[in-house]
């Protein structure tokens, strides 16, 4: 088998040739300024490009000039300067080389032709910032990563703080140009500014906005109670430190709020966006509990209950809610129940309505008073109880009982509330002892209690006045009347009474003194 032996400088065009494909490969076009961390990636291949002998152009910080060589920071290859770079060096730190690599007796170097000044890292980040386009994301991103990548090889806090700043107006420039309800738009922005270890501020102000798209989402298609709930534990977990209900609900925040949502959340302070995600809460669980309500109002207290409970703020829809449970109980108060009666009066003495209670059980018992009628004094002495255990009108109820003992005189129920509660019966009537006392006596009655006989007192008024009965009675009778003389000897009186056929009783007609005795004195007429 031959051999074939090339000496080195036969070898060289292909050499040359591969050198040329692995600098194309590398996307290393000639003329470009590489920085000293990206020439630190080819270190493997340096020696390929002594014999391509390729020309770099290449920029970084230097940290030592001495006899002849530059040393750059964090590259161990030695650069040969001429003395004349090395006295116009910058005082910036910073230099951009342009020469070869060569091989020397103890190894690599870098055989520098031209050196040239360049600004400080800090400075050149600011000339960069100002030439790009801000309303384009990629030009902040590219730019963070310029100063992430710089920073952490020269260990430059400076710059490793300004790529915060970089990277997040990056995040704002995207967050303007997305869509209000692109909510896996958002989504992708929050993952992204995750990655990039970005403020807890940002993030928030990006949940919040993916949010606001999703209930823009779901506030634009047919209601889903279990979407909304979705969103409302969203809120709680990601935007809410804690659930304290407001003080009092701020109606005009509220209102400039929901016009603007992205805005005014953006431009609030930490406590002020507490405050906008409970509103922003608020209105969830409004959408909630008002879609739960019918219109009609029937379920009025339910729903303000739900208010009271939930959204203690709106205090306003509570009020609304429970005026439309009254004015729909209210039109159905005569078809109610006891208990739905019972439910609505305590709930308008809870609102501080007891007027309104007060009409509610009127009206119920009104309704109701046909019926009971029907079962006569039974029916309505319970009716008058009815009157007692809501109302405790005891007017109404003794007017109930008494008519109840017109009905059946023999009713014990009724007898005995009306006595038991100071009524008396006078004549065919229940009266009391002021109603009694207030009335004008009778002239006989009088008579009566003074122990006088007047004319035209019935027999038993007689008999009463005087206490006694007669020592003798005459009695005499003709077609038309009967006559009786009343002999009280003691007393020395005698009463003549006369009943006509047609009189049912006999009626004192004269008084005269018994003759041929003494005796005590007669009463006279008055």
């Amino acid at each position: 088998m031959m051999h074939l032996w090339r000496s080195p400088r036969q070898a060289l065009p292909g050499i040359f040739c591969l050198g040329i494909l692995f600098l194309m490969n590398s996307g290393i076009a000639r003329g470009e300024v590489r920085s000293i961390q990206e020439f630190m990636t080819f270190k493997e291949k340096w020696e390929t490009f002594v014999l391509t002998e390729y020309v770099w152009q290449l920029e970084g910080r230097y940290s030592s000039v001495n006899d002849g060589t530059l040393t750059f920071t964090n590259c161990p290859l030695p650069f040969r300067i001429s003395s004349s770079m090395a006295n116009n060096r910058s005082v910036t730190g910073v230099v951009e080389v342009t020469g070869k690599i060569v091989k020397e007796e103890k190894g690599l170097a870098f055989q520098v032709d031209k050196l040239v000044s360049r600004p400080r890292d800090i400075d050149r980040l600011k000339s960069m910032r100002f030439g790009i386009d801000i309303q384009k994301p990629q030009d902040w991103y590219r730019l963070a990563d310029w100063a992430r990548e710089r920073g952490e090889f020269y260990n430059d806090r400076e710059l490793t703080a300004a790529v915060v700043d970089l990277d997040r107006n990056g995040i704002l420039s995207e967050l303007r140009q997305l869509k209000a309800d692109d909510e896996q738009g958002f989504a992708a922005l929050i993952q992204k500014a995750r990655e990039k270890q970005l403020d807890e501020s940002l993030l928030q102000q990006l949940m919040h906005d993916q949010l606001q798209a999703r209930f823009l989402s779901i506030r634009n298609r047919e209601f889903s109670d279990n979407a909304y709930r979705d969103l409302q534990l969203k809120i709680q977990k990601e935007l809410l430190q804690e659930s304290r209900p407001l003080p009092a609900f701020p109606a005009e925040l509220n209102a400039r709020y929901f016009a603007d949502p992205k805005g005014v959340y953006t431009a609030a302070s930490s406590e002020e966006r507490q405050i906008l995600a409970r509103l922003f809460l608020i209105e969830i669980l409004t959408q909630r509990i008002l879609h739960s309500a019918p219109a009609d109002g029937s379920q009025g207290f339910e729903i303000a209950d739900r208010f009271r409970v939930e959204v203690p703020e709106r205090k306003d829809l509570a009020k609304k809610n429970e005026e439309a449970a009254v004015t729909w109980r209210m039109s159905r108060i005569k078809t109610s129940t006891r208990t739905q009666l019972d439910e609505l009066t305590t709930r308008l003495e809870q609102y501080g309505q007891p007027e309104l209670a007060v009409e509610a059980k009127k009206k119920w018992l009104a309704s109701r008073e046909a019926v009971f009628r029907q079962d006569g004094a039974r029916g309505l002495s319970d009716l008058a109880q009815l009157w007692l255990s809501l109302l405790k009108d005891e007017t109404k109820a003794a007017s109930l009982f008494m008519e109840a003992w017109r009905e059946n005189p023999q009713y014990t129920p009724a007898m005995e509330w009306l006595t038991s509660h100071g009524y008396r019966l006078v004549g065919q009537a229940w009266l009391t002892e002021a109603e009694i006392a207030a009335m004008p006596e009778d002239p006989m009655d009088k008579a009566i209690r003074e122990g006088r006989i007047e004319i035209g007192m019935t027999a038993q008024q007689a008999q009463a006045a005087m206490g006694i009965v007669p020592t003798f009675v005459n009695r005499s009778a003709s077609r038309k009347q009967i006559s009786e003389w009343w002999i009280y000897q003691d007393a020395g009186v005698v009463i003549y009474l006369v009943k006509q056929t047609r009189d049912r009783a006999a009626m004192v007609v004269s008084v005269e003194k018994l003759s041929g005795q003494e005796t005590k004195p007669v009463p006279s007429a008055e």
